[in-house]
């Protein structure tokens, strides 16, 4: 060691590379960057050419490495131990930004989808919608007579289950099959969850939407949800139109307060 190399005081090296006492502390007793401790007075000293070591222990730690992994890289020159920790950071960090991309979609979905809600409030009628592909995640329900979402609980459990943030999650809802709702039979047929992005897995069923073109209806939030089914009913059958698809309730927002008065905000659609 040359010692005269380590004229550094700790307050200008942490200055250089713009980090702290505490860190460079931290980093010492760990056994990452060692400065030299002068005897006499027990001041520490650092060298120039420890900056270099700083900013590769900073880079491998944004990458996720561990304390422990980086002193095991900075002792030892076995190319493959570097390979073996730097490929499982990698693959961690693909993990990472597979998970963003999720959430990013979550976010697209939701907003566009409460963009849909404004003009259906704005409207405060049945209206025809182009909408971008969408693709739909489904978990059938057993029972015939699940006309709450409390009567779904088990499915909705595995659906969420299944899901797992590999997939789009949110928005979610519940069909109703057309020739039952035509009928005024309002028993939930799936559980679905709703994106903007293909989903990565397949639950039951995974398919893009039918067209580009949706039937849509916003009920108000106080609004009672067989007069909206019955409102919905009564245009399909005024204008003659004949849906691709069942009816999708979507649950924006489903909210009880304190007092137990119920708020919600649901989206109803099917596919032209």
């Amino acid at each position: 060691m040359n010692l005269s190399e380590y004229h550094l005081s700790v307050k200008e090296f942490a200055t250089i590379c713009h980090t702290t006492r505490d860190t460079l502390r931290h980093y010492y007793e760990n056994g990452i960057i060692e400065p030299f401790v002068d005897p006499e007075n027990g001041y520490h000293y650092y060298s120039p050419s420890q900056i270099s070591a700083f900013f590769y222990v900073l880079s491998l730690k944004n990458v996720g490495c561990s304390l422990k992994e980086i002193k095991s890289m900075m002792q030892s020159t076995d190319p493959s131990l570097y390979q073996s920790i730097l490929k499982a950071k990698a693959n961690e960090l693909r993990q990472r930004i597979a998970d963003l991309n999720v959430g990013l979609t979550t976010i697209s979905t939701y907003d566009w989808m409460l963009d849909l809600v404004e003009q259906g409030r704005t409207t405060g009628q049945v209206a025809c919608y182009e909408i971008p592909r969408v693709y739909i995640t489904e978990t059938p329900i057993a029972s015939k007579n699940a006309y709450h979402m409390k009567d779904v609980t088990k499915e909705l459990t595995v659906h969420l289950k299944n899901l797992n943030q590999k997939s789009n999650i949110f928005p979610i809802g519940a069909t109703i099959a057309l020739d039952h709702f035509l009928e005024r039979d309002y028993a939930y047929q799936k559980i679905f969850s709703l994106s903007l992005s293909t989903p990565t897995i397949r639950i039951e069923s995974s398919y893009p939407g039918l067209s580009k073109k949706i039937l849509a209806y916003t009920p108000e939030a106080s609004e009672d949800i067989l007069f909206s089914y019955h409102k919905f009913e009564d245009y399909l059958k005024k204008n003659k139109i004949s849906p691709k698809s069942d009816l999708f309730i979507v649950n924006l927002m489903n909210l009880y307060t304190l007092n137990r008065e119920h708020s919600y905000l649901k989206y109803l659609f099917l596919f032209l």
